[in-house]
């Protein structure tokens, strides 16, 4: 990316219109200096240090443009190459991931009486699940064996945050095998069981609100794991009882890119040299 870009480029940068780039130019908020034909140029540091700093409410409305392109735009390349250069503005995947993932919360939230089988979430989904699984498989991982798993607890569809955990792992040489959103809690534990997995990452996803559940699939994973020694990481989405006992909890991918790097001595060790 250039040092500097263009007006209408900044706006899709903070999510504002030309009136806002316009006022906070005049007013010194956001530094420009004027090309020979008069048109405004800004340094790209500056309108990432200024997208940082704005209220909750700048951020919403890029959140509003993101819903508008993963529900509207039919051209998946497009989709790609934005987000892309949202990795590319706000520094690693593990930001990216926490920005996406209030995204598709947007999606997931929003209601529509001209559809009412919600189908349009669903296309949302797929094409931001087929975009990020084409990402993740760009990125080379060494060694390739599989170090853990990745699964949720959302038993109606293949949950977009598993795709963005598993692409967050990798852009850090981990490579997680992703379990189907489908995939029994006993087949869970007998991978668990009989694979050498060093790292469990289960995600509660938004759509699973059934506490009761999650708390009984926590306690018979969890359990599973202590005896076998592997690493647990939970958390994501809406799950809000108090796990306690074993595994790392998990609130957001800062926090998911935290545990990793603290567990990355463990899950690398060969495995008699592991505790």
């Amino acid at each position: 990316m250039t040092g500097w870009i263009s007006t209408k480029r900044a706006m899709q940068i903070l999510g504002v219109g030309s009136t806002t780039i316009k006022r906070w130019a005049d007013a010194g908020t956001l530094a420009s200096h004027r090309t020979v034909g008069g048109h405004r140029r800004f340094r790209v540091d500056d309108v990432n240090r200024l997208l940082q700093q704005q209220p909750a409410t700048v951020k919403n409305t890029m959140i509003d443009q993101w819903v508008e392109l993963l529900t509207e735009e039919p051209d998946v390349m497009r989709i790609r190459s934005e987000i892309r250069q949202l990795h590319d503005r706000l520094g690693d995947w593990y930001r990216t991931a926490d920005f996406l993932e209030r995204v598709m919360r947007g999606i997931w939230g929003r209601s529509s009486e001209d559809d009412e089988s919600g189908s349009w979430r669903l296309i949302a989904t797929g094409r931001l699940g087929f975009v990020l699984s084409a990402i993740s498989r760009s990125i080379a991982v060494e060694p390739a064996e599989p170090l853990g798993l990745v699964a949720s607890f959302d038993e109606r569809h293949l949950s977009h945050s598993l795709l963005l955990i598993q692409l967050c792992a990798r852009s850090d040489g981990i490579e997680l095998l992703r379990a189907d959103a489908m995939t029994p809690v006993k087949e869970l534990i007998s991978r668990i069981q009989s694979r050498n997995q060093r790292l469990l990452v289960l995600c509660g996803a938004d759509q699973c609100t059934d506490d009761d559940l999650l708390v009984r699939v926590y306690r018979e994973i969890s359990a599973a794991c202590r005896e076998k020694d592997v690493e647990l990481v939970i958390g994501f989405g809406d799950f809000s009882p108090d796990i306690g006992g074993y595994g790392h909890r998990c609130h957001s991918f800062e926090d998911l890119k935290f545990i990793l790097t603290k567990l990355r001595p463990v899950l690398e060790a060969a495995p008699e040299t592991r505790n």
